[in-house]
């Protein structure tokens, strides 16, 4: 039969283990701190418990003057009378294949009134963009046409609100 060697890593593991468990040991050993052994202000708030901490919180005063009335801001809430749905053109798209373009289809809003939502009824056309313009007033859907013959009706539409 072969003896086994120990080799210097188990060594080294060995020894870390030994360490570290009687460290915990000691630690546990260890005589704890009471009250009168700290001194006052020493301890901040992240170190006591919140118990601790809302103890420490008196009792609330009475209640302050009312202050002065400030301006009436703006009314709120939502008009559905400002928002408007527009349509636009319909419009034959032809297949790709033939012009090889994709088709743009747009919606204008009212003056006045930004688009805050669009899209398009395409039928089978595939979608490739659905975005407002960068001035808020027009809804624009980019659509190609995979089939071989033309699609019609389709159109861009665009929800808009006044202010």
């Amino acid at each position: 039969m072969r003896r086994m060697r120990i080799s210097p890593a188990m060594v080294v593991a060995l020894v870390s283990l030994f360490v570290a468990l009687s460290g915990v040991a000691a630690a546990g050993t260890a005589a704890l701190i009471n009250g009168s052994q700290i001194k006052d202000h020493t301890i901040g708030l992240s170190k006591l418990t919140p118990g601790t901490i809302a103890a420490l919180k008196g009792r609330p005063g009475p209640a302050g003057p009312a202050g002065a009335a400030g301006p009436a801001g703006p009314a709120g809430g939502f008009d559905p009378s400002k928002v408007t749905y527009v349509q636009g053109a319909a419009t034959t798209v032809q297949p790709f294949a033939s012009t090889g373009q994709v088709v743009t289809l747009t919606a204008t809003c009212p003056s006045g009134a930004k688009a805050i939502a669009g899209g398009g009824v395409t039928l089978l056309a595939i979608v490739v963009g659905s975005l407002p313009s960068q001035d808020g007033t027009t809804w624009t859907v980019g659509v190609i046409n995979p089939y071989d013959q033309p699609l019609p009706n389709l159109f861009a539409f665009a929800v808009c609100a006044a202010k």
